[in-house]
């Protein structure tokens, strides 16, 4: 309220009052704790409805949560993940939509409650509303910042998906996306095949053809044919392997990205 209104009301209530005792009857009396209570019963209203969105607001923040915890495992459906983050901007506008009647419904309640009892009641009531305003307010900021967070893991799902999809490719082409820059742990030379140690953690696939040399010198060319996490298996290309050669423990394997991730 205006200061101004206050410091007018403050200057009449005396005036006010003795004219509405001279001149109010009976009837007018109970016609006036009818208003009242009408006025309260709205009041209580307005309160139920604030109660309601603050439970609209922690069921939206749930939903948030639920929807980090899925988008945190990489087998989420990006369809569902985009249909859930859209139901959530639609639950925002409506709560948005319902604390605007709320504030307009308190607002009005407020103007006719100035009208009686003790002014300074009256600026309590009002302050607690204003009160239960700025914590709407401030509940509603705090879910379109779920929503913001909530679209940023969207994005990064996607892109996540998009890289999945690329890997899976790659994958059946035998192509890599990370530099192999590692060593053969064994070597089975009379079967002609050996263990190198990395695997799906270092990028390596399979398919994929790598290069084994000692000393900085060629010895021959692996086909991968077993991925692990850290370690895999591949064949011994004998056309590429050198006379005399065998391939030993120690050997170092390479293979620079022939692919890019998005």
């Amino acid at each position: 309220m205006d200061p101004w209104k206050v410091i007018l009301i403050v200057a009449i209530l005396p005036t006010l009052g003795s004219i509405t005792l001279s001149v109010m009857n009976r009837g007018t009396l109970v016609e006036t704790l009818e208003t009242r209570n009408l006025q309260q019963t709205k009041v209580d209203d307005g309160k139920k409805a604030l109660e309601k969105a603050k439970e609209e607001l922690a069921k939206l923040e749930a939903d948030a949560k639920t929807l980090e915890q899925e988008a945190e495992l990489m087998g989420v459906d990006l369809t569902s993940m985009k249909i859930a983050v859209s139901e959530q901007e639609l639950m925002i506008q409506s709560l948005t939509d319902n604390i605007a009647t709320a504030d307009t419904r308190i607002a009005k309640i407020e103007e006719v409650k100035t009208l009686f009892g003790e002014i300074d009641a009256v600026s309590q009531k009002i302050a607690a509303a204003n009160e239960e305003i700025v914590t709407l307010q401030t509940n509603v900021t705090k879910a379109e910042e779920s929503l913001a967070s909530a679209n940023a893991r969207k994005q990064e799902s996607e892109i996540q998906i998009e890289r999945m999809d690329a890997m899976a490719k790659f994958r059946k082409t035998g192509s890599i996306w990370s530099d192999i820059n590692t060593k053969v742990k064994s070597a089975y030379n009379d079967w002609g095949f050996v263990i190198i140690g990395a695997g799906d953690a270092q990028g390596l696939v399979p398919a994929a053809t790598l290069d084994v040399t000692r000393e900085g010198k060629p010895i021959c060319k692996l086909l991968v044919t077993e991925v692990e996490v850290n370690q895999a298996t591949a064949d011994i290309i004998t056309a590429t392997l050198l006379p005399g050669q065998t391939v030993q423990v120690g050997d170092t394997v390479t293979k620079k990205a022939n692919v890019a991730l998005p």
